[in-house]
């Protein structure tokens, strides 16, 4: 985990959570967070210094991460946003049905929507 193998990683993002008072904060991770941990007290601890975020800043932190499809998901409360990045042996045939994430920041509300490619 980061703690152990990558602390600058870790530093790192506690610096710049400290730098910044953001009201909405994106989180691009290969992976849920559920899933992107082999250390569960490093898993909490992530948790536990994003949700302190989030209270002392009155902010909300969103994760984007790889997907098959482009959907959302919530749990315990966060959001996370996949992106699709399914893969074609023949790309014609295939993308028509595919969708794309859009965001839009609009002072501090963000939103998003998941469009079709070809609408």
């Amino acid at each position: 985990g980061l703690l152990a193998t990558h602390t600058e990683q870790w530093n790192w993002l506690v610096t710049k959570l400290s730098e910044t008072k953001a009201k909405n904060l994106m989180i691009v991770m290969p992976n849920e967070v559920e899933n992107s941990f082999s250390d569960t007290q490093e898993k909490k601890l992530f948790k536990e210094v994003l949700q302190e975020y989030e209270e002392k800043n009155n902010a909300k932190v969103t994760f984007l991460v790889l997907g098959e499809e482009s959907t959302f998901s919530m749990y315990e409360g966060t959001k996370t946003i996949f992106a699709g990045t399914r893969k074609y042996d023949n790309v014609r045939s295939n993308v028509y049905g595919d969708n794309y994430v859009m965001f839009t920041v609009n002072g501090d509300k963000l939103t998003y929507q998941i469009l079709n490619i070809f609408e």
